[in-house]
Order: structure tokens, then C-alpha cells, then sequence
């Protein structure tokens, strides 16, 4: 082989493109070669490889998952039992959250409820005939035209673009 400048840098140029590559494989085949020391230790002392114990785990995963390993009768039962919780779930959230009586969803509604109509009767025998027959012509009539009309304008002043910009100044 010739040893002049040109072959040298060529040299140089293919010799430092190819160390890194090498040195990848030198590190990927030591991995290879640890992996294969590990399996046969453990295949010689009489247990299963990895592997196989990844598949063993493998098969029984996918034949026992969920419903596709569930008989008619497994599924109908789960869905039983899934319905039971979700109803006792939404039963004990709407007994947290229902605080009055008022409401219908309270356990003491219904006695409340009695309680009430008792009250408003003693109230109603203990006014007097024109009592009620101002209250029943005021729940006859509702609220007078002029009533509406003074709210409508107290709503449009509070809303006005001059007042909301005189509060936020």
C-alpha cells in the first residue's frame, strides 16, 4: 500500500466514521452476551426462562380478561352488581347534599311537609273574613300594571351604560 498524504487522510476519515458504529455494537453484543449468561444460570438451576413466564402470563391474561372471559351468566351478574353500587353511590351522594326539609329528596319531607299545611290552616282560621278576602284578591290579581312597570324601570336605571360606568370609574 502506497503512504502518501492523500491515502492517509482517506484513511483517517474511514477509520473515524466507523468507530462509532463499532463502538455501538460492541455495546449492544456485550448486552446480548449478559443476557444470554443470565438465561442460562437461571436455566440451569431448573427454573422457567423469562420468557416463559412472560408467556405463561401472556396466555392467561387474554384468556381471562374482563368480559370476553365471562360467560352470559358471569356478565348478567356483574352488571347486577355494577348497577347496585351505582345506585348506592348516587343514594348516599343525594342524602350528603339535601340539607332542607323542603326538599323532596329529604327523609323528612313528608313530616315537614304536614307540619307545614297544619300551620298555614291555623293561620288561615285565625284571620279575619276581610284578611282573606284581601289576600285571596291580591293572589287573584298578582301584581298591579304599575307595579311591573316602576320594577322595569328600577331594572333599567341599575343597568343603564351611564350608571355602569360611572361604578366602575
Amino acid at each position: 500500500m502506497k503512504k502518501n498524504d492523500e491515502t492517509t487522510i482517506y484513511a483517517q476519515m474511514g477509520m473515524a466514521a466507523l468507530l462509532p458504529g463499532m463502538k455501538y455494537m460492541l455495546e449492544r453484543m456485550q448486552t446480548v452476551v449478559e443476557e444470554m449468561q443470565n438465561l442460562l444460570a437461571h436455566m440451569q438451576d431448573g427454573g422457567e426462562t423469562v420468557a416463559e413466564r412472560k408467556l405463561a402470563r401472556r396466555h392467561v391474561v387474554a384468556g381471562r380478561n374482563g368480559w370476553a372471559g365471562m360467560t352470559a351468566e358471569e356478565r348478567k351478574v356483574e352488571m347486577r352488581r355494577r348497577f347496585k353500587v351505582r345506585e348506592e353511590k348516587k343514594a348516599a351522594k343525594a342524602a350528603e347534599t339535601v340539607k332542607s326539609p323542603a326538599s323532596k329528596a329529604h327523609p323528612d319531607h313528608e313530616e315537614w311537609r304536614k307540619k307545614l299545611v297544619k300551620a298555614k290552616k291555623r293561620a288561615w282560621k285565625k284571620k279575619s273574613p276581610e284578611e282573606r278576602e284581601k289576600w285571596l284578591s291580591a293572589m287573584r290579581a298578582g301584581r298591579s300594571k304599575a307595579e311591573r312597570q316602576r320594577k322595569k324601570a328600577e331594572r333599567a336605571a341599575v343597568n343603564s351604560p351611564a350608571l355602569l360606568m360611572e361604578k366602575s370609574a
